[in-house]
C-alpha cells in the first residue's frame, strides 16, 4: 500500500495550466483519493474548486 503524502509544511501553489502534465507530489485534499484544491482567478476575484489527475493530465471543476 502507497503511503499517504505529508501535510504541507506551508501554503504554495503550483501552476498548472488545465491539460498540462499532473505535477509530481502535489499533496491531496484530506480524505481524498484524487482530489486536490484548485484556486481560478475570476475578474481578479479567487474562486476555488477541485483538480484531479486524469490520465495524467490535470482537470478542474469550479
Amino acid at each position: 500500500m502507497a503511503k499517504p503524502n505529508p501535510p504541507p509544511k506551508e501554503d504554495t501553489w503550483a501552476f498548472q495550466p488545465i491539460g498540462s502534465p499532473f505535477p509530481d507530489n502535489p499533496v491531496k485534499a484530506m480524505g481524498q483519493q484524487n482530489m486536490y484544491v484548485a484556486l481560478w482567478y475570476k475578474h481578479g476575484k479567487p474562486v476555488h474548486g477541485r483538480a484531479w489527475n486524469n490520465g495524467g493530465v490535470v482537470e478542474c471543476s469550479f
